[in-house]
């Protein structure tokens, strides 16, 4: 899937702009997983262009 963002858009703003277009909390609820360019990422990065960006869910076990 590709995405349009604006410039200085972070992966907090990617998962919010998710969860409006597909009207499903559970990327703001449920945070997941987020590699960048195969390596983990963290909420507040910044997205560049050309990023590839993975969501992975959280899953538990029981």
């Amino acid at each position: 899937m590709t995405v349009d963002l604006a410039e200085g858009s972070s992966i907090a703003d990617l998962l919010s702009l998710l969860s409006d277009r597909f009207n499903n909390s559970v990327f703001k609820t449920q945070k997941p997983l987020v590699m960048i360019n195969n390596e983990n990422a963290v909420l507040q990065y910044i997205i560049k262009d050309g990023d590839v960006i993975y969501l992975l869910p959280i899953l538990g076990c029981g």
